[in-house]
């Protein structure tokens, strides 16, 4: 009881220093408000990073379609297709778009076929910085894509050598 006692009496005594101090007593209190405002007030008109980019998809197979399919869940990418490299180049050029990917025809053979298959982009100059952006999300899908076909082109080639080839039984193939 007495430990209480002597608390309750240190915080009396630290109370009547912090009312003699008004000054002080209005900035401990002022601050803090102020601060948490300020914090929930940028934290409100925080817009997030939306990137327009225009995907122009010439591969046909597995790996085009998966670029394709992991662009497009990306929150962050507003992603529209077209047909033509020559107009996504245009719309770039104009500023209408921040971006422009273009996937060549045989891009899933050259990846299946353990050959170098690159992505062009086009980047409008006045976003560069966003551009960086983009380039290091296609670097990381592309990455991916790299090693899932060094993988398939190496078990390929495994199963050749023992003499499996794909027209063989499709449960040996499989496994």
């Amino acid at each position: 009881m007495d430990t209480i006692r002597k608390a309750l009496a240190v915080a009396a005594k630290d109370l009547r220093v912090l009312t003699r101090d008004r000054g002080f007593l209005i900035s401990m209190i002022l601050f803090p408000l102020l601060i948490a405002f300020l914090n929930g007030s940028v934290a409100s008109v925080d817009e997030g990073i939306n990137l327009s980019v225009i995907l122009v998809n010439h591969a046909d197979g597995l790996y085009g379609e998966t670029l394709q399919q992991i662009l497009s869940e990306i929150q962050e990418l507003d992603l529209v297709e077209m047909d033509s490299l020559e107009e996504a180049d245009e719309r770039v050029g104009a500023g209408e778009y921040m971006a422009a990917i273009a996937v060549p025809a045989g891009f899933t053979q050259r990846i299946e076929d353990y050959q170098p298959a690159e992505v062009t982009v086009i980047l409008d100059p006045a976003q560069a910085s966003y551009g960086q952006i983009l380039t290091a999300i296609l670097q990381e899908v592309a990455g991916a894509m790299s090693i899932q076909g060094e993988i398939h082109y190496g078990v390929r080639t495994a199963l050749a050598e023992f003499g499996v080839s794909e027209q063989a039984d499709p449960n040996l193939w499989r496994a």
